[in-house]
């Protein structure tokens, strides 16, 4: 089974999509956690 160029593409741009939200998401959280909660 032969993957097409434009598949891969669009499974490479959904990694990298994913992850940076994922990360987005994550520093946002322990930001407003930080922010709310002085004693980590």
């Amino acid at each position: 089974m032969k993957q097409t160029r434009a598949m891969s593409l669009v499974e490479a741009i959904a990694n990298v999509v994913g992850g940076y939200v994922l990360a987005v998401a994550h520093v946002g959280y322990s930001v407003a956690a930080c922010s709310t909660s002085s004693a980590h």
